[in-house]
């Protein structure tokens, strides 16, 4: 049996009729840019994040930057990051000009808010939690830390669009919320596309226009902006998948208590916390045999993933950002064990099954 590590085939074939004529309607419409379908799908993010506001931007990495500008971070200032993220989180940081810190985590791959205290600085303007694999961070403890220190955060919630914590959803839980749609994500359309999340409306109000060349009409720009504007058709498709989102989250948590139960006593899974509704986004058991476990899947048919091999420390875009005495133990030695297993929607008992009795093969 072949397992894919994901299969965005299945999805799309599940919902061609309803997709297919979302895209036709808006080809046959004529207008492409920041029409109605954007429109809808911003008030149904709002709402579904807990948030007065929702801005459609061009992908979630597009988000994080303009959510930074919208907080005037910029050329001197430092952003608290947690070292194992994907790189567009420190990436963006430094897209407007600021200073990525890294920090190490805690053992469930989230941002140690006992790091962050010892990483602050006078030039410290803000915090970026990222809620990896769909899991959210300890956000009581980096919203203290923040107020306590007059710092923003912004979450960096690509991975977990409908996580709650404390039975708050992600995006509503700091300053400013930034997801994305990529096809990867649990809400994931047929291309890039992401979007910002607020409640404040003067900021919303100048996001806007981030968003769209720093315009306030068809002719009249008051600030350097950016082309980032989800296109009709994206979001049309995205209005369709989003009457399924809960569902599709279902199935991702249906799959991960499936993997709890068959896997907990051979390899170590993601401790469950009844404070925390995460969302599967990746599922990451630790092995203290990582590599020959993987090959071992590999030659049984099942395909993993490393969510990341690379620290942000060591990876050359960003290494003069890291400060030598920092050695960042738990993220290390996590990043030595951990390995991403096959967790879609759609995928089926029997494939889930194979993937269980591959692993507990090997052991």
């Amino acid at each position: 049996m072949k397992v894919k590590f994901v299969d965005l085939a299945r999805q799309f074939n599940s919902l061609s009729a309803e997709i297919g004529l979302a895209i036709s309607n808006v080809l046959e419409s004529g207008n492409y840019i920041l029409g109605e379908n954007v429109r809808l799908l911003e008030d149904k993010l709002a709402e579904l994040t807990d948030n007065k506001y929702a801005i459609a931007v061009a992908n979630g990495t597009d988000a994080l930057i303009i959510a930074l500008r919208l907080l005037k971070i910029g050329p001197g200032d430092e952003v608290i990051v947690p070292v194992n993220s994907f790189v567009a989180s420190a990436g963006a940081v430094c897209a407007v000009g600021a200073i990525p810190v890294f920090v190490d985590v805690d053992s469930n791959h989230n941002l140690c808010y006992h790091a962050v205290e010892a990483a602050l600085s006078p030039r410290t303007k803000a915090i970026m939690p990222v809620h990896l694999s769909g899991r959210p961070a300890p956000m009581a403890e980096i919203n203290e830390i923040a107020q306590r220190h007059g710092l923003y955060v912004v979450e960096d919630s690509a991975q977990a669009i409908g996580a709650s914590y404390y039975g708050k959803k992600t995006g509503a839980l700091g300053d400013i919320g930034a997801f994305s749609l990529h096809p990867l994500k649990n809400l994931g359309v047929a291309g890039d596309g992401g979007f910002i999340t607020l409640s404040c409306p003067h900021l919303y109000e100048r996001a806007m226009r981030l968003r769209n060349h720093g315009l306030i009409d068809r002719d009249t720009s008051v600030e350097w902006g950016y082309n980032s504007r989800l296109d009709e058709i994206q979001a049309a498709i995205a209005l369709v998948k989003i009457q399924y989102l809960d569902e599709f989250n279902a199935s991702f948590k249906m799959c991960a208590d499936y993997y709890y139960a068959q896997l907990s006593d051979i390899v170590e899974v993601p401790v469950k916390d009844h404070n925390l509704d995460p969302v599967f986004h990746n599922y990451m058991i630790l092995s203290d045999k990582r590599d020959e476990l993987a090959a071992f899947m590999c030659q049984k048919g099942v395909e993993t993933k490393i969510h990341y091999p690379i620290l942000l420390c060591d990876q050359p875009a960003f290494k003069k950002y890291h400060k030598s005495e920092l050695l960042f133990p738990v993220a290390r030695e996590l990043n030595a064990k951990k390995l991403s297993l096959p967790i879609y929607a759609e995928l089926t008992t029997k494939e889930q099954t194979h993937v269980v009795e591959s692993i507990r093969a090997f052991h």
